[in-house]
């Protein structure tokens, strides 16, 4: 049975600026992750996006994006060449560390993460604060037209095959709501 333990959202953030001490000495960490974001492929309305999801999804913390292009495109008998760009609006804290900040004000902390593709995500989505079925919402109503189609391409610039693709994700530390890690399920409590 997991530990379950209440932190402060300064507490997560703490816990994984002290990335390599806290969670993981080996550099990856695999967690559930539990967040509640803007849906991007939704429609603005009055400034704002007019679906939000509660995502729940296993990922895999501290991996190198680079890295992991390359193996995969060598395991895929591809010549290895892939050089990652830098993140747009966003810098890592430290090398390292699965964690960037905004590079405007340097305020915001990110949480940056991997979702294998064959890991399905739990998501709920959410009209107005109530929650609706996608079927309800995925239409030209609420989702942008790029939203409504599917993406063509895979990570790394196109350079991997369909089969072995993953999604880099970005998370802003005030979305997340929960994790699990090291055998304990972390609730973020404010």
């Amino acid at each position: 049975m997991k530990n379950i333990i209440k932190i402060t959202r300064s507490q997560a953030l703490s816990m994984f600026l002290n990335y390599n001490k806290e969670v993981s000495a080996s550099g990856v960490a695999f967690s559930n992750l539990t967040y509640m974001v803007d849906e991007g492929k939704s429609k603005t309305v009055g400034g704002k996006k007019a679906i939000q999801k509660l995502v729940e999804v296993n990922a895999t913390i501290g991996s190198d994006y680079e890295k992991k292009v390359n193996r995969i495109v060598d395991k895929e008998g591809k010549e290895i060449d892939f050089v990652a760009q830098p993140m747009n609006g966003k810098e890592y804290v430290s090398n390292g560390n699965p964690v960037a900040k905004d590079t405007r004000t340097g305020e915001k902390r990110y949480l940056i993460f991997i979702v294998e593709n064959h890991s399905k995500a739990q998501v709920r989505y959410f009209l107005n604060s109530n929650e609706v079925d996608k079927g309800t919402i995925w239409n030209d109503q609420y989702i942008t037209p790029a939203g409504l189609n599917p993406k063509t391409y895979t990570s790394g610039r196109d350079s991997i095959n369909k089969e072995n693709d993953f999604a880099f994700r970005t998370l802003d530390f005030k979305n997340l709501k929960a994790f699990n890690m090291n055998g304990n399920a972390y609730i973020v409590i404010d």
